[in-house]
Order: structure tokens, then sequence, then C-alpha cells
């Protein structure tokens, strides 16, 4: 499955429809910024010109915040959460029997 086929992500209680947009991802952010998290509109916002891998991985790293956000933790570390995305998506890909199993207890 390629990464522009995910259109919506449950995280907690919340369904997040995942957007794609040309970058600025907000007004008045850098134009460096591939990612943003909506909270109120329930929405992850991602930049349109990302190859598959950055896609994937700006998609968890913005679902982490989304996480943070839910867990009620108002500092978002943004060296933590680009490192634990980055490990998260290792632990995804290494681990496919992990997966498996925990998809299989729901």
């Amino acid at each position: 499955m390629k990464p522009k086929t995910v259109s919506r992500i449950k995280v907690g209680p919340t369904h997040y429809e995942v957007v794609r947009r040309p970058p600025p991802i907000t007004e008045g952010e850098e134009t460096n910024v591939i990612g943003r998290t909506l909270y109120d509109s329930s929405q992850l916002i991602i930049a349109d010109h990302l190859s598959p891998e950055a896609e994937i991985l700006t998609i968890l790293h913005e679902v982490f915040h989304a996480m943070m956000f839910h867990c009620g933790i108002k500092q978002h570390d943004e060296p933590f959460v680009e490192t634990a995305s980055g490990y998260l998506l290792d632990l995804i890909r290494d681990n496919p029997k992990l997966i498996a199993a925990i998809q299989a207890t729901k």
C-alpha cells in the first residue's frame, strides 16, 4: 500500500483526515515545515511533494503529536518526536509478526 492511499488515521478517540497540500503548510510558518497536526479540525496536513519514505515518516511524526495531545502532554519536544517516529517506523517494518499479533488481539 502506498502512503498516498492513507486518508484517515484514528488516534485515541479521534479520526484524523490526512490532507496533502503544497507548502507552506500553515500561513506564517517557515517554508521548510512539511507536516502539521490540526487538533481542532482533526487533520494531519502533509506536504504534497514528499517521496513515499518521507511522507510515511511525516505522517508518523504528526501521529506522535496527536498521541501526545490526546495524552494531555502540552509541551511537544520536537527532537523526541522526530526520533521516536523514526524508531516506530523501524519497529513496524522490522517486526511484521509483532504487528500481526497486535492486530489479531483486537
